[in-house]
């Protein structure tokens, strides 16, 4: 099975188009430049002048902006460090309606990808994955952090070199766009910043993985006088399974709690890198990519009560079977001068799981016997969240509920299971594996806020406004791959199609000294994604491809998207296409892509 792993995340590699530079706006060897139409410091900008090969972004400047550049072309390896920190970063004060961090890596000598972190002040504010074997760049707003943007900051950004052979030159920036802007949480706490989760020794033992649970806990203070509060989770997973939906056992969840309290679950997204069996997370589809994972967003309105002094909070990992994963927790506060008051919040929670393995680990010798012709996972997981919870601050009450429920189901056979390329038959063909899964999850929150005013011995209440906001987020898709190799060739193809679904209702009813109003807003957003190709290369002792001599790749993605305002759809199509000897030396281009925008 490890093999399989390789040789699969072999295959993104070569994947990704050459063509997709000019999609993600990624230039290549032109120096840092200041246009006339925005203002760019460089703050002290680090940089490794010593070690560049080539110059390095081109910084765009806006008109209406201000860019900082802390960090410039700083060169990480694995023979000297992965990691980059500037201390002495001026960011701009005044007001900003926007902020975007981009994160840079010129590609040096990675042989595969790696994932990157980006920290301000101890707070981590994007994560992603480096593309293989050429230049990633990645934009993210994050005005909702605006306020952590300080005079004098410390901006840190990360990427582990994990093997020889791995070198890269990384920059950050950061456009602030001026104007007025809507409010975005006064108080950011983080819990955890860029941390690992243990791993055991036997996380693969032989030829199967072997799932465990492993949580974290940290100390966290709270104020008294929150009045809305939500919470950012950043994952990142690598290693062992990449394609983790299709290992046993499939489902995986992290789970959050406050003391003893769980305050949240949430499910990873299919696939956290740039391989697997997830095309929304292969390069080069446009829109969504691996060099980016955005972040889970919590609703933490029910569990204002609880949110005040300090408190243990814990994160879970429930059925890992990872290498590593890398994980940020943030909690975004609002606060108010007055302390509040009385409150209280209740949750339930029901987790059913049923998970069949044939044949069955043997969790003595932590194997399934090598005589296997297959292995089958089958599992169907049902779970549901609800909590209610009220909070006063003066004259205000907030009362909120969320109530989720997630459906998740997947049926994966993996033929052959204990094969070795390297070891095993010299010559063969066959199906490798086939898999179909889905991913189904509601979620609703109601928000009541009720203002009340003295009127002698008596509170009467002058207004009150009720928010519904409904989610729903469905993802399925099937995939096999089959298998032709000898002695000196391997030969990789692949059939994949996925779908996603997403929704969002929100309502808003209100009351305020009779006047009566109420705000709709409604987007839906439906992808599909095709994709099919064959690759084929010789593999050297580590199960790794050395030379590749054919690639021919094809990607169909559709995009519908409808909100109250507007109809877009939008399709892609991607024809990738490599004969050469080399990973490096690559051509493909993009056969057409038809955008149509329709008004309601």
């Amino acid at each position: 099975m490890k093999f399989l792993y390789l040789v699969i995340t072999v295959f993104v590699i070569l994947f990704i188009a050459a063509s997709e530079q000019t999609a993600f706006g990624i230039p290549q060897g032109s120096p840092s430049t200041s246009e006339n139409n925005g203002i760019h410091l460089n703050s002290n900008a680090l940089d490794n002048k010593n070690l560049i090969i080539s110059e390095g972004p081109t910084i765009p400047n806006p008109p209406g902006t201000i860019v900082i550049t802390p960090i410039y072309n700083a060169c990480v390896s694995h023979n000297t460090t992965s990691t980059i920190t500037n201390n002495s970063v001026n960011f701009p004060q005044g007001n900003f309606y926007k902020i975007e961090v981009t994160f840079f890596d010129q590609y040096i000598s990675n042989p595969f990808d790696d994932s990157y972190v980006v920290i301000v002040n101890g707070v981590q504010i994007m994560s992603g994955n480096t593309l293989e074997l050429e230049n990633t760049s990645a934009s993210e707003n994050v005005s909702q952090y605006e306020h952590i943007f300080t005079e004098h900051s410390s901006v840190t950004i990360s990427s582990p070199q994990f093997n020889p052979g791995y070198a890269s030159r990384l920059s950050v920036w950061f456009t602030f766009y001026t104007g007025n802007g809507v409010p975005e949480p006064n108080l950011i706490i983080p819990a955890f910043t860029d941390i690992g989760f243990p791993t055991p020794k036997n996380a693969f033992p032989v030829n199967v993985p072997i799932p465990f649970n492993v949580s974290k806990s940290a100390s966290v203070s709270f104020p008294m006088n929150i009045t809305s509060a939500y919470l950012n989770l950043y994952e990142q997973q690598n290693g062992n399974d990449e394609f983790w939906y299709t290992l046993q056992p499939p489902f995986r969840e992290f789970r959050i709690y406050i003391n003893n309290t769980l305050i949240a679950t949430v499910q990873p997204y299919p696939n956290i890198q740039t391989g697997g069996g997830d095309l929304f997370l292969w390069q080069p589809i446009l829109p969504i990519g691996a060099v980016l994972y955005p972040q889970h967003v919590i609703n933490l309105n029910p569990y204002l009560s609880i949110l005040r002094g300090t408190k243990n909070v814990t994160l879970e990992v429930v059925n890992d079977e990872n290498l590593w994963i890398r994980v940020a927790l943030n909690f975004m506060l609002f606060t108010n001068n007055i302390q509040n008051g009385y409150g209280s919040a209740n949750v339930s929670f029901h987790f059913q799981n049923n998970y069949h393995q044939t044949p069955e680990t043997n969790l003595t010798s932590e194997s399934i016997p090598f005589s296997a012709q297959y292995l089958n996972d089958s599992e169907f997981t049902n779970e549901t969240l609800s909590s209610y919870g009220f909070i006063t601050n003066g004259n205000e009450l907030t009362a909120s509920t969320t109530f989720k429920t997630v459906k998740f189901f997947a049926n994966s056979t993996e033929f052959d299971p204990c094969f070795n390329i390297i070891n095993n038959t010299p010559f063969g063909i066959g199906l490798v594996y086939i898999q179909h899964f889905y991913l189904k999850e509601n979620i609703e929150y109601v928000t009541i806020t009720k203002v009340y005013a003295t009127n002698g011995n008596a509170q009467m209440m002058i207004s009150e406004t009720k928010t519904i906001k409904q989610e729903y987020f469905q993802i399925n898709g099937t995939d096999f791959e089959y298998l032709i190799f000898s002695p000196s060739l391997i030969v990789i193809g692949f059939n994949v199609t996925q779908i996603k679904n997403t929704s969002i209702m929100q309502y808003q009813f209100g009351n305020e000294r009779n006047l009566h109003y109420n705000i709709v807003d409604f987007n839906y957003t439906s992808k599909v994604v095709t994709g099919n190709g064959v690759f084929a290369g010789t593999l050297n002792s580590e199960n790794e491809i050395t030379s590749l001599v054919y690639n021919h790749a094809i990607t169909h993605k559709i995009v519908l998207s409808r909100s109250i305002s507007d109809h877009s759809y939008t399709v892609f199509y991607l024809n990738e296409e490599a004969i050469n000897d080399s990973l490096v030396n690559r051509n493909g281009s993009y056969v057409y892509i038809i955008v149509k925008y329709f008004k309601s």
